[in-house]
Order: structure tokens, then C-alpha cells, then sequence
């Protein structure tokens, strides 16, 4: 009996010590994106607004605020710490309500090239299967992923022979 105990308390640590690597990603707000502000009691605070060029919102009381590049949480917070001015201990609620700043072209061998919007981190085989699958002419071991990194586009080949194959997902990047 004691050595089942010993077991579930070594078990339940490594489940704790699993749960403490996850990390959990924050969606990045951009030009484009809409979000909705309201603030408890003060509807006439409340707005629905477009990101501008500029990565700018405009609400009353406060005047600009910079969203874009930034969390839901930290435009939250901001507009919270900037209200506090005006307003006892404000309740504010920042909700995306439209996503269009984070796109992706999906091009090639792909039967549906295109643009499409993410709403959720995916991955590129997902990438690849929302651009209807690949075309039969596709080279599997020779996909190219172009990103941004640090401002500046950079490439790189990826195989996803290996993962359609040999179930190798290292291959299959996150976007």
C-alpha cells in the first residue's frame, strides 16, 4: 500500500511539473483588429474600434492609445491605469471582436492558394490543409516557410516528407 501511495505522489509531481512548462500564448493585437472597451457603470465610455494605421484607439476621456503589438491584457491595463484619473478603480473590458491583422499566404503546389486569417495559433501542415491540401506536383521535402524575424524576412526549408511518413512532427513549425 505504501509503495501505490509513494507512486501517486511521485505522479501527481511530475503532472504538476508538466503543467508548469505549458505556456500560454497571448494574442498580439494589430492594425486591423477590432476590439470592443466597456467600462462597468460608464456606458458612455463603451466603443467598439478599429485599430488604425497607426496601431492607435481613440476613446474618450483619454484620447489615443497604442494597441497594436500590444496584449489584450496590457491595453486593458493601460486604459484602466489612464482612467484611473478621471474614475474610482475602473472595471475595463477589452474583447476582440474582429481579427484582421494576422494573415498568412499560403502559395505553391496547393490546390486554394491564398490569404487566410488566423484566429488561432496553427501550425503548417494546418496552414497547408486550409489552402485545400496539396496539389499532386508538391514536393513534400521541400516546403519554404518565410518569416519575420526581428523586422527582416528570413527562409527556411522544412521536410514534411518526414512527417507524413515517419509521423516526424518536428518539422511541423508553428506560425
Amino acid at each position: 500500500k505504501e509503495t501505490i501511495e509513494n507512486e501517486a505522489v511521485e505522479d501527481q509531481a511530475e503532472n504538476a511539473e508538466k503543467i508548469d512548462t505549458v505556456k500560454i500564448s497571448e494574442f498580439i493585437l494589430g492594425v486591423g483588429d477590432t476590439i470592443e472597451v466597456s467600462v462597468y457603470r460608464q456606458s458612455d465610455i463603451q466603443r467598439t474600434v478599429r485599430i488604425d494605421h497607426s496601431g492607435i484607439i481613440m476613446l474618450p476621456l483619454i484620447g489615443d492609445v497604442q494597441a497594436a503589438g500590444k496584449s489584450i491584457f496590457k491595453v486593458r491595463d493601460e486604459i484602466k491605469d489612464r482612467l484611473s484619473k478621471y474614475l474610482v478603480d475602473p472595471q475595463v473590458f477589452v474583447n476582440v471582436t474582429t481579427i484582421q491583422s494576422q494573415k498568412i499566404i499560403v502559395l505553391g503546389e496547393v490546390n486554394n492558394p491564398g490569404i487566410f486569417t488566423l484566429d488561432s495559433d496553427i501550425r503548417v501542415i494546418e496552414a497547408i490543409s486550409r489552402a485545400g491540401g496539396m496539389t499532386i506536383n508538391a514536393k513534400l521535402g521541400n516546403v519554404l516557410l518565410i518569416r519575420k524575424k526581428q523586422g527582416k524576412p528570413g527562409a527556411v526549408s522544412l521536410n514534411l516528407k518526414k512527417a507524413f511518413k515517419e509521423g516526424d512532427i518536428s518539422q511541423n513549425w508553428m506560425l
